[in-house]
């Protein structure tokens, strides 16, 4: 079987980060800001592009491996017997506030802290007979027109496994 390797959207990806650090750079010549920022800026764009370049999930024979920064989980597909996609939902804070602030809880009529958001994101598990993850990765590593290829793949080399 061929090497299959499924990547985020790279518009994304590298986009944001480049118009990002394009926008500081304009900002930069029209003000009087230290040289210091505009190197500090540099800096955590290169690592923000360089950590998505080196982000993939590869589909080689039969193992799957999911490729980061600094290492990588893999298992082979003849272990795996579901991949699922579940939404997870957190609160955190919108903006942290002095100390001072922080004592005094911000409520509103219905009991709710004010200063609360609730973030979602979709992350895809893999997971083998007894429902034990073997590793997890978000969910666009594989964008809407991947799937049904990533699918197909995932059949063709154990046809038991339950995608999605």
């Amino acid at each position: 079987m061929n090497r299959q390797v499924f990547k985020p959207n790279m518009v994304l990806t590298l986009g944001l980060p480049l118009v990002f650090c394009g926008g500081f750079l304009v900002f930069y010549f029209q003000s009087d800001m230290p040289a210091w920022a505009l190197l500090l800026v540099g800096v955590i764009t290169f690592i923000i592009v360089v950590s998505s370049l080196k982000t993939k999930l590869i589909i080689e024979e039969n193992i799957l491996r999911y490729e980061k920064v600094f290492g990588w989980d893999e298992v082979s597909l003849d272990k795996v017997s579901q991949i699922i996609m579940r939404e997870v939902e957190t609160i955190v804070e919108k903006d942290p506030s002095s100390s001072r602030d922080r004592q005094r809880k911000d409520f509103d009529m219905q009991g709710h802290r004010v200063n609360e958001e609730r973030q979602v994101e979709k992350i895809i598990y893999v997971l083998d007979e007894s429902g034990r993850t073997y590793f997890s990765f978000p969910a666009r590593m594989i964008g809407l027109r991947n799937r049904t290829r990533f699918k197909e793949v995932i059949h063709g080399v154990n046809p038991n496994i339950e995608v999605f």
